[in-house]
């Protein structure tokens, strides 16, 4: 009866050791790799930084080049509808194509404000929304 149990427990004994050891091993492995992960978010971080610093600086030198800005979403909206209502025959006559709504913009001490004028029939609307001061 000793000797049944004798052989029992090495194989026992063994396998557990062998479960151990791999446990270890790939503990080992899953602390490289929190490590490896880390160092690659570090670096991603580093180059999503980079990428936001350089398209920051696109957006600036694309605004140096704008010529003014509405004052709220509703001057912007009011433009639209200007520009909206007052198509012609942009669309099918070539002489026309070019002659898009513009606007002017005067400085009032208290904000600025935005006439949108239509080169083709003349018109002016006032798109001043006083509440964007």
């Amino acid at each position: 009866m000793i000797t049944d149990e004798i052989l029992f427990t090495n194989p026992i004994k063994e396998t557990l050791n062998n479960l151990s050891e791999q446990i270890d091993g790939l503990t080992t492995r899953a602390e490289m790799l929190a490590e490896e992960n880390r160092k690659l978010r570090k670096d991603a971080q580093g180059i999503v930084s980079d990428e936001i610093r350089k398209e920051n600086e696109y957006l600036k030198k694309r605004l140096e080049l704008s010529f003014g800005e509405f004052n709220s979403e509703k001057e912007y909206k009011d433009y639209l509808k200007f520009v909206k209502a007052h198509k012609h025959n942009r669309d099918k006559l070539k002489i026309e194509a070019g002659k898009a709504p513009y606007i002017i913009t005067y400085g009032t001490g208290l904000g600025p404000m935005h006439t949108v004028v239509c080169q083709i029939c003349g018109e002016k609307k006032d798109i001043t929304d006083t509440r964007a001061w």
